[in-house]
């Protein structure tokens, strides 16, 4: 798959990164949104807990929601399923954190954008049935694309940056008034969204919505690319005589 580097390029022609690292709305740049996630593909997903990282978001609050985990013969506690369903039929959200292990398309999606800029990525998946509370005005290390596939969600996405010179574990910027709006858009099914590491910004979703998101990680240098290339197992031992 070469879409996404075309993709990467276009965008590219309208920003000077070199110079010019702010936050910025490319929109209807993404002419396929569905090759990054399908409402299918997430209900596989919430179907194998035991293989996907999966999250819930409380509507009301924007906490995460703590489910019951059970022990399982052979692997890791997971949540139950009926619970993680019910949640969403709830109207919370659902996070995919680890989406890009869906299928090899989507480690293809991400190779392409290692390739294309410096940094180690991720392929995050969010969908929600009805308004509902998001994340509280916060910030990320990691640089982040955020991709609209269907619905539509308002973003807010400041100016403002977090230094990476203090502990930003226990601050609330919920609790600051000075924050300067650099964009203020409603993302719509191909719309694209740049937000750059450690700028604060907010998501509120009005309805039901299905978008994912591509963090860079550039400030952990011993952080290793995952291995996206698929590997055929050999026939025979490198010893076999057959």
């Amino acid at each position: 798959m070469t879409y996404l580097t075309p993709l990467l390029t276009k965008i590219s022609a309208t920003k000077q990164w070199f110079i010019d690292d702010t936050p910025q709305h490319f929109e209807g740049v993404v002419e396929d949104p569905h090759q990054f996630a399908t409402w299918d593909e997430l209900e596989q997903c919430m179907n194998s807990p035991e293989l996907f990282d999966i999250k819930l978001i409380d509507k009301d609050n924007g906490d995460f929601i703590r489910l019951p985990m059970y022990e399982r013969c052979w692997s890791r506690p997971t949540p139950s399923i009926h619970d993680i369903m019910g949640a969403f039929g709830d109207g919370h959200t659902c996070i995919i954190d680890n989406f890009d292990l869906f299928n090899q398309q989507k480690q293809d999606i991400l190779s392409q954008v290692e390739k294309y800029f410096t940094g180690k990525c991720a392929l995050h998946l969010y969908a929600g049935l009805e308004e509902h509370r998001s994340f509280n005005i916060h910030e990320d290390p990691a640089s982040n694309f955020i991709i609209q596939i269907e619905g539509e969600t308002p973003w807010k996405v400041y100016n403002n940056r977090c230094s990476n010179i203090i502990d930003d574990t226990e601050h609330n910027i919920s609790q600051y008034s000075e924050l300067d709006v650099a964009v203020d858009v409603i993302l719509k099914p191909g719309d694209m969204l740049y937000i750059p590491a450690r700028s604060y910004h907010q998501a509120q979703p009005t309805g039901k919505r299905l978008s994912c998101s591509i963090p860079m990680q550039h400030m952990i240098p011993h952080l290793k690319t995952i291995d996206r290339e698929y590997v055929s197992i050999p026939r025979t031992s490198k010893t076999s005589n057959i």
